[in-house]
């Protein structure tokens, strides 16, 4: 009998199992591949844009080039004035070590391993300039003013390498983008802010990885993180692009700006538009229009003004806000950061804080066409105290204005800071029962104002129990009377010398730079300032701690002139008002009267009278290359030794000298600058015009300057 075995029927079903099982672990396996080299990327741009930000915002840079061997940005070694945003590219491009990079210049968004490093910031008033964008912002990299925003944005391709899905997906971008606030350098002494409390630092627009961008046939796509709709870009250079004319600031929405009004087309007023670029990169939903207005004053930089208030709701601080105009043109701006909570006191703060919350909508109204003030609160406020936010448009801006609440001064705007537009701020005590009118008057007559009650109809203060804080006191610089120290008699054109008293009444320390300014026969005395003559007497000073004081000596080289006797002497503590203090009227001091023997004057240096130009920067080594306003720089005849001509830099460090002719010998420049009694000195030996790169670097004390005036 033969036995016969069974077979089994599943012979085969652990191979077909596993085959089944393997795609998906092996695509599992893969992803994790893919999902771990996209975050390492991820995280490795994140880090190249935080220590781009973190060198931005000291305002230092390499005194060479430091982009001469990075193919893609070796073209920012022509202009000196991009050393610094060329530094920090630089020190992204560092920090993004471990990366492939794809260095070809043609090299596009699309490509794999692409990377761009882009750099923004605000200017002194407040317009965003940087990487890419169109003229005048554009498309150098801007690092920021001092105290202003910096956006360092670094963008990578991560190629896709798994064969599983890499013909799905070739490659995905991810970006890394850090807003930090500069800090005030430019001036020696700190680097920190320069009283009171710093301005906040914005949380970064879009954390974690951006979504990309949707491909699309266009060749070329430009080096950005999220490519800009055609609609934007202008075929044909537009007369006068949209740019804002202030800055943007959270929980007010105040937004103005500036660009062509007419349509000729159809004969009506433009429209614009205002996105919040940071989420809506595709532009998409508006969040506030504008309808543009004839600037009948002529006081912007075009024919037109519009003015919004944007919902407070739609932006937060360091969010990118943008502006698009029908012509094509579009001008982006940084969000600032405003002051959502007072400082904690015993009292009730809470409910002012509610109680001036601006109830525009979101659909702009136009602002008239003359000078116009709009004010928070707008129709009450509660007591003891309430934020006062003025902003003003359309005001001429070759005067300046003054602001008043009942009749008592509180703020003034110099004409050259206001540019037609402007905000203030301030915590006003206020008392029941009264009504407050806001006055905004410009010195050449033209004035608007704004009118609101206390206590606001129906609403009751609920008192709230608080522990009384320690607020230290804010910086208040005080100046003493000037005292002449030179021998009499005073002779007129001859060196004089002054000593004066300076004190900082409050508890919060002065960390960065000031000037002590002695005016001699001033034609105008404002209650906050005094403006600055064309031949200055000054002494920096680098910091004053809260309650201290110091003694200041200021020489007046050229002395008095002009043949009078009988002399008035002021001097002024933070005559350029760099100082945040809680008092702005306590920095000019009481006249000091000489008696003055007059003089011939002395021969007037004489006119150089060649065609060529010698200019530059001074610059200060502190913990790097900084630029120094009003260091005196001299230009000296090396073949006649003789002083030709001098110059004072501004506030970023620049000065010039024209018509300038050349010799064999050349010319040696000179810097020198005093801070409190401590002279600092650098020269260039030789220097042939033209020259338009004659820097010169600070870096030894001196005990005076080695130039005889």
């Amino acid at each position: 009998m033969r036995l016969f075995k069974k077979q089994s029927r599943t012979k085969g079903q652990a191979l077909v199992e596993f085959a089944i099982i393997a795609a998906a672990l092996l695509m599992i396996i893969f992803l994790i591949i893919e999902a771990a080299r996209i975050l390492w990327a991820w995280g490795t741009v994140q880090n190249a844009a935080r220590a781009g930000a973190r060198y931005a915002i000291t305002g230092g840079f390499e005194r060479d080039c430091s982009t001469q061997d990075i193919p893609k940005y070796s073209d920012l070694c022509a202009d000196i004035d991009l050393r610094r945003p060329a530094s920090v590219i630089n020190k992204a491009h560092q920090n993004l070590a471990g990366l492939p990079l794809n260095e070809d210049v043609t090299s596009v968004f699309e490509d794999n391993e692409y990377y761009s490093i882009e750099v923004f910031g605000v200017d002194v008033l407040g317009q965003l300039k940087g990487s890419f964008l169109p003229a005048p912002y554009g498309p150098e990299p801007f690092a920021g003013a001092p105290n202003r925003p910096v956006i360092v944005r670094v963008t990578y391709r991560v190629p896709i390498i798994t064969p599983f899905f890499s013909p799905i997906l070739s490659s995905i971008p991810v970006f890394g983008q850090t807003t930090l606030y500069n800090e005030a350098f430019g001036q020696l002494g700190g680097t920190g802010q320069s009283a009171g409390a710093p301005p906040p630092v914005p949380p970064l627009p879009t954390p974690g990885v951006t979504p990309s961008p949707t491909p699309t046939s266009t060749p070329g796509a430009t080096p950005s993180s999220t490519p800009t709709p055609e609609s934007t870009i202008p075929n044909t250079p537009v007369p006068c692009p949209i740019r804002w004319t202030s800055s943007l600031v959270a929980d007010v929405g105040a937004a103005s700006v500036t660009g062509l009004y007419y349509n000729e087309s159809d004969g009506s007023n433009y429209t614009v538009n205002f996105y919040n670029y940071t989420l809506d990169p595709g532009l998409i939903s508006p969040i506030g229009t504008a309808t543009m207005l004839e600037d009948t004053g002529n006081v912007h930089a075009c024919p037109g003004i519009g003015n919004a208030i944007l919902p407070i709701t739609s932006a937060n601080t360091g969010h990118t806000i943008r502006v698009v105009h029908p012509d094509g043109t579009f001008a982006d701006i940084i969000v600032q950061g405003g002051t959502d909570t007072p400082t904690p006191t015993a009292t009730n703060t809470g409910i002012p804080t509610a109680a001036i919350t601006p109830t525009s909508a979101a659909t702009a109204t136009p602002t008239p066409r003359g000078p116009f003030i709009s004010v928070l609160p707008s129709s009450c406020a509660l007591a003891p105290t309430t934020e006062i936010f003025v902003s003003g448009v359309n005001w001429p801006d070759d005067e300046d204005i003054f602001i008043y609440v009942n009749g008592r001064l509180r703020e003034q705007i110099l004409s050259t800071t206001h540019h037609g537009t402007f905000t203030k701020q301030w915590v006003e005590a206020i008392d029941d029962g009264d009504t407050y009118q806001v006055l905004a008057v410009a010195s050449g007559g033209a004035e608007d104002s704004h009118t609101f009650v206390v206590p606001c109809a129906d609403i009751t203060p609920t008192p709230v129990t608080s522990t009384p804080t320690n607020t230290p006191i804010p910086a208040d610089l005080i100046i003493g009377n000037p005292v002449m120290i030179s021998t009499p008699p005073i002779v007129e054109y001859l060196p004089v010398q002054f000593q004066v008293p300076i004190t900082n009444d409050g508890e919060v320390d002065v960390n960065s730079q000031f000037f002590v300014d002695i005016f001699i026969d001033p034609p105008t005395i404002y209650p906050d300032h005094i403006p600055i003559p064309p031949h200055p007497a000054y002494s920096a000073v680098g910091s004053l701690s809260g309650g201290s004081s110091k003694v200041i000596t200021i020489t007046s080289e050229l002395g008095f002139t002009g043949g009078a006797t009988d002399r008035s002497v002021y001097s002024m503590v933070d005559s350029l008002q760099d100082v945040i203090e809680s008092s702005e009227t306590n920095n000019i001091s009481e006249v000091l009267n000489v008696v003055v023997t007059p003089a011939d004057p002395p021969e007037p240096t004489p006119t150089p009278d060649g065609f060529d130009t010698i200019s530059g920067r001074v610059r200060f080594l502190i913990s790097s290359w900084i630029p120094q306003q009003r260091a005196q720089v001299y230009l000296i005849n090396n073949t006649t030794v003789e002083t030709v001509s001098s110059a004072i830099t501004n506030e970023s460090g620049y000065f010039e000298f024209n018509n300038i002719s050349d010799n064999a010998d050349g010319y040696r420049a000179v810097a020198c600058f005093a801070i409190e009694g401590v002279v600092y000195v650098g020269s260039i030996p030789v220097v042939h015009p033209p020259n338009s790169f004659a820097s010169i670097f600070m870096t030894s004390p001196e005990a005076a300057c080695p130039v005889n005036n």
